[in-house]
């Protein structure tokens, strides 16, 4: 939940993470002083007062089993992020209502960090919602070769690059070094995806946050579900295709078999035309393909 702060704005910024101990996105509370998107996360300083930042904790996999710290091996888990997406509605009271919200995901997904709230709008891609209480979204995808392909053995060793690609890939290769938040993560990534609101302070906003996220490597290996294949009804329905070829192939050479035995009486009893001796003639020698109608 994110709150409008005393200066009257506040702010949800999401930095899409694959790991559960991660900051995932931060917010504004009703704390808050900053009049721009950005939490200015000091370098090694604190938090700014005002400012709440969260995990994704239902991800699986946390930053150990991400980033190997060996530099030697690959860390056991790789992961991609699909998309990320947030959703918001007002929460407060209808006498307070009001204000406008403003939702920006960056077309090259460059890192918000520090944007002032005015800028946000002088981008086109930037989308403008009233505020109410019904829910308003928002996703980021990955869209680059980064951010979609796993990372490559290259990117080894405890740095903050490699965990920005492991942890953080959608990050643009920028990055905020957590002072307070370290107990989350030792990097935090970039915010490719800003939602910025304005009204009362103290005015509240109810956000849901939803990542898809693909991990591989060895320790994926428990989290496999059992195959849905049902093996007894497969069985079944290849013996009865199987049956079904079978029949159809002696209804043919019935039919062969018939045809052959009338066109051989009907030589011996009558007089054949040209092109009924052709057919006879055909029979006799074995007839290679009969279309059937059913």
């Amino acid at each position: 939940m994110a709150s409008v702060g005393t200066t009257r704005f506040g702010y949800c910024l999401i930095t899409p993470c694959m790991a559960n101990d991660g900051i995932s996105y931060l917010y504004s509370t009703a704390a808050s002083t900053v009049a721009t998107a950005s939490p200015v996360i000091n370098l090694p300083g604190p938090s700014p007062i005002g400012t709440g930042y969260s995990p994704i904790q239902s991800l699986p996999y946390d930053r150990a089993k991400l980033v190997d710290g060996s530099a030697v091996a690959s860390p056991s888990v790789k992961g991609r992020i699909v998309s990320y997406g947030v959703r918001w509605r007002y929460i407060g009271t209808e006498l307070e209502r009001g204000g406008r919200v403003y939702c920006l995901v960056h077309p090259d997904h460059d890192n918000l960090y520090g944007t002032d709230f005015a800028q946000l709008g002088q981008y086109k891609e930037c989308l403008t919602f009233d505020v109410t209480r019904k829910w308003s979204e928002s996703v980021v995808f990955s869209n680059t070769s980064v951010e979609c392909n796993y990372p490559e053995g290259h990117q080894l060793g405890n740095t903050a690059g490699e965990e920005l690609i492991n942890l953080y890939p959608m990050s643009s290769g920028q990055y905020l070094i957590s002072g307070t938040a370290s107990t989350v993560g030792s990097v935090c990534g970039g915010a490719p995806m800003a939602v910025v609101f304005d009204g009362t302070p103290g005015n509240q906003f109810e956000f849901e946050v939803v990542v898809h996220v693909e991990y591989v490597g060895v320790a994926t290996q428990s989290m496999l579900t059992k195959s849905h294949a049902d093996s007894l009804g497969f069985t079944i329905v290849q013996e009865s295709a199987n049956a079904l070829g079978m029949a159809r192939q002696y209804v043919t050479n019935q039919a062969l078999a018939y045809a052959k035995n009338q066109a051989m009486a009907m030589a011996s009893q009558t007089t054949l035309s040209p092109g009924m001796k052709m057919g006879v003639a055909a029979l006799k020698e074995g007839v290679k393909y009969l279309s059937l109608v059913a």
